[in-house]
């Protein structure tokens, strides 16, 4: 029990920690389209492998976003949280709806001054499979990761091409057979953002006053 009520300590002084660093809080709504692609299944049974491939149809997403940012820091981080659909060939589902929960960290200019704000971004997570199916919570390690190029345009309109890679797990322990489906798509990412928080600590249009100096 020590263990756990250490753990929870040290994340929540890494989330103070984060938080007081910070000057600014954006909210980022996003949908996501991400184009059919072939996806990896990987089979093995008793340490007998087999593999094989399918063509499956897009996939979508929509989210939520939160981001940190520290005035003048050219890097950008946070986590969010969304629902994606299933992969399926037709009406063969390879992984079911998922839950995808990610941390982010994005470098760039981020000059809300400015008509165009590039960036890269990289995002790592897991996925919640939205089944009743036992095997796809049996043993799970489900995660992906993301590397993406944007832009953040007027009224804090963001467009993003990145590259998905998603990989799930579905076990079935008593038959020692396990499935590692696995997939890598091109997406394209619109968001747009809403300025929950500022604090500015450098404000050039205030007069110094002589007996501050």
């Amino acid at each position: 029990m020590f263990l756990f009520r250490n753990f929870y300590t040290n994340v929540a002084l890494l989330l103070f920690c984060l938080y007081s660093a910070t000057n600014a809080v954006e909210l980022r709504s996003l949908v996501q389209f991400e184009f059919p692609a072939q996806i990896g299944i990987d089979k093995k049974m008793n340490d007998v492998k087999e593999e094989r491939e399918w063509d499956t149809d897009h996939v979508l997403m929509g989210g939520l976003e939160f981001i940190f940012a520290a005035e003048f820091s050219p890097i950008h981080y946070g986590f969010g949280f969304g629902f994606k659909t299933s992969q399926k060939q037709n009406s063969l589902e390879a992984t079911p709806m998922a839950i995808p929960i990610w941390a982010n960290v994005a470098f760039g200019s981020f000059n809300k001054d400015r008509m165009f704000s590039p960036y890269i971004v990289t995002r790592y997570g897991t996925l919640l499979p939205l089944t009743t199916n036992s095997h796809w919570w049996e043993r799970p390690f489900h995660y992906f990761v993301e590397i993406g190029a944007g832009v953040i345009m007027p009224w804090d309109i963001g467009l993003e091409v990145k590259y998905d890679y998603t990989s799930m797990r579905k076990s079935f322990s008593d038959d020692h057979t396990n499935f590692r489906i696995s997939s890598g798509r091109l997406a394209i990412q619109l968001s747009l953002g809403f300025e929950l928080s500022r604090d500015r600590t450098y404000k050039p249009n205030t007069k110094i006053d002589d007996n501050d100096q």
